[in-house]
């Protein structure tokens, strides 16, 4: 992960960002949906995904519920593939508006 300057910290970019098998990266924003349509966070996602690496977005979910893991790959792909920026945040915006619909365990 090279491509992560002083952008990407997460006292910088409000995104944690966190390692998983599979290789997979998961996205937890911490400053809301701005931080993730912020340009170092889309060319991370756009670089990500145009490499087959799995991406998720983590959002919490209702107070005492799990959390909601989204796989972007699927709705990343054709634009990323077109260089499509506007294409990638709506796809992000759509994703987070499914994620907020959808029903999560409770813990």
């Amino acid at each position: 992960m090279g491509q992560l300057g002083l952008a990407m910290r997460p006292d910088h970019s409000g995104i944690l960002l966190r390692v998983q098998d599979g290789p997979a990266i998961v996205f937890q924003p911490t400053g809301g949906l701005e931080a993730l349509l912020a340009m170092p966070a889309m060319e991370l996602l756009g670089s990500l995904v145009s490499s087959d690496i799995a991406t998720y977005i983590s959002m919490p979910g209702k107070p005492g519920h799990t959390n909601v893991m989204l796989h972007l790959n699927p709705a990343l792909a054709a634009p990323v593939q077109a260089r499509d920026l506007v294409g990638v945040a709506k796809a992000i915006v759509s994703a987070l508006e499914f994620g907020s619909r959808t029903p999560t365990d409770p813990l």
